[in-house]
C-alpha cells in the first residue's frame, strides 16, 4: 500500500471534515456522550474549521493520502514557550497500525526545528493514543483538564517529548 504525505491544502477541508468526523466517532464512542460527540462533530469538525486551519501559516498541517483519499492528518501549533503543541493527530480506521501516525508525527518534528519539545493532551481513557505516544518517546508530565477541551467530564494527561 502506498501512502503519500503532503501539506494540507484549502481544497482538503471537506474531505478532512469527513475523515475527522469518522475518526472521532470511532475513537470516542465509548469515551464521550453521544450528545457531546455530536456537538464536537457539528461545531469543531466542520469544513469551515478545516479551511481556517489550512490557512494558518504558523502551524504544522499535514495529510496522509492513499489513492488521493485523506487517511491521516496532523495539526500542531507553535507555543510561546518554544514548544510545538499537537492539537490533533488522527488516522482513518482502516489505516491504523501501518506507521502513518508515526510518519505524520515525524513530519511535525522535522518542521519544529527550533522547538525544544512537543506537547499534547490525551484523554486518559484513550489507551490506543496513550500507548502510541508513549512508544514515540512521550512522557506524562501532568494532568490535563479535559474540560478545557470543551469535551465534558473525561480526564486527560499532558504528555511531552523533549527534542
Amino acid at each position: 500500500m502506498t501512502i503519500r504525505f503532503r501539506a494540507t491544502f484549502e481544497s482538503d477541508a471537506e474531505a478532512l471534515s469527513h475523515m475527522m468526523i469518522a475518526s472521532w466517532r470511532n475513537t470516542y464512542a465509548t469515551i464521550l456522550s453521544s450528545t457531546k460527540l455530536d456537538e464536537i462533530c457539528t461545531v469543531w469538525l466542520t469544513p469551515e474549521k478545516f479551511l481556517q486551519r489550512a490557512r494558518k501559516t504558523d502551524a504544522v498541517n499535514f495529510v496522509a493520502l492513499h489513492e488521493e483519499k485523506i487517511v491521516g492528518h496532523i495539526f500542531a501549533k507553535f507555543s510561546q514557550i518554544g514548544s510545538l503543541h499537537i492539537v490533533y493527530l488522527y488516522v482513518a480506521k482502516g489505516f491504523l497500525r501501518q506507521g502513518i501516525g508515526e510518519r505524520l508525527l515525524k513530519y511535525a518534528i522535522d518542521k519544529a526545528e527550533k522547538a525544544k519539545s512537543i506537547t499534547l493532551g490525551v484523554f486518559s481513557d484513550n489507551l490506543a493514543a496513550f500507548d502510541f505516544y508513549t512508544a514515540q518517546g512521550f512522557k506524562v508530565v501532568g494532568e490535563d483538564n479535559a474540560k478545557d477541551w470543551q469535551c465534558g467530564d473525561p480526564t486527560g494527561v499532558k504528555m511531552e517529548r523533549l527534542l
